[in-house]
């Protein structure tokens, strides 16, 4: 009789071990098969941070220190002249100064951030267009001459590069214009604006998209004109200019992308 009471007693026990376990391993079995681990959307994405921004001075020491910079005089009245020398560009029409700035010493992998091109009014006011340089003028000089007879391969108004004997051995992309014809010579449109009032040093504003393909051993630098817009007795400063302050500076700002 205690036997069989033993007995029963074991089978419940079994029979609630039993219901326990299944109650246990159930709820895994029945795990739906379309679940998965979420994932985590972070709430914002990391960038790297650059170093701290840089700023860079380029300028034309006196006397042409070309391996900062170089400009010309270009004059319409002087078609044949060489101005690679002379100290000042005088707003007119027809009367462009042309400017390249190495900009080889920045690190390839630069950024610019911001640029500005320093001018010199020493005479009152006036205002003028800042173009690039196209490509197919590529390969201009300063020259030597301070309008003087423009010597074999020096620019002057009707040639990129002369022959020495008041002809043309390369003409300017758009002909005999000074290097100025809008979408030919230069740009489509200005990548900066000069308008002021009275002498002093003035900061234009340059593209930056358009001076970020300066950098780097393949570039677009082909140089800039500046290109009056009114015409009067007043000047702006070139590199020969005796005051050092009124010379022509581009200022970049950049970083270093990682």
């Amino acid at each position: 009789m205690i036997m069989k009471r033993n007995l029963f007693f074991l089978l419940i026990i079994i029979i609630i071990v039993f219901s326990l376990g299944f109650t246990i391993y159930l709820p895994f079995v029945n795990k739906p098969s379309n679940t998965s681990t979420p994932t985590r959307t972070p709430t914002h994405t990391l960038t790297p941070t650059p170093q701290a921004p840089g700023t860079y001075t380029f300028t034309d020491g006196y006397g042409g220190d070309v391996d900062s910079a170089f400009d010309v005089n270009l004059h319409s009245g002087a078609h044949d002249l060489n101005c690679g020398q002379h100290g000042a560009i005088q707003f007119g029409f027809y009367n462009y100064a042309l400017i390249k700035f190495n900009l080889s010493t920045l690190p390839e992998n630069a950024v610019i951030q911001e640029a500005r091109l320093y001018l010199g009014l020493y005479q009152g006011g006036g205002s003028a267009d800042i173009y690039a340089v196209a490509a197919a003028n590529d390969g201009w000089i300063e020259g030597t001459g301070d309008f003087q007879l423009a010597k074999s391969g020096e620019p002057c108004w009707d040639s990129l590069a002369a022959d020495g004997q008041g002809g043309i051995n390369t003409a300017w992309a758009g002909g005999s214009n000074g290097c100025g014809i809008v979408g030919v010579d230069i740009g489509s449109s200005p990548i900066g604006i000069l308008s002021v009032n009275g002498a002093g040093i003035f900061p234009v504003e340059l593209d930056v998209s358009t001076v970020q393909g300066w950098v780097g051993t393949d570039n677009t630098n082909y140089g800039i004109l500046i290109k009056p817009t009114i015409s009067n007795s007043n000047h702006i400063a070139l590199a020969e200019y005796q005051s050092g302050d009124y010379r022509p500076k581009l200022v970049v700002v950049y970083s270093i992308e990682n």
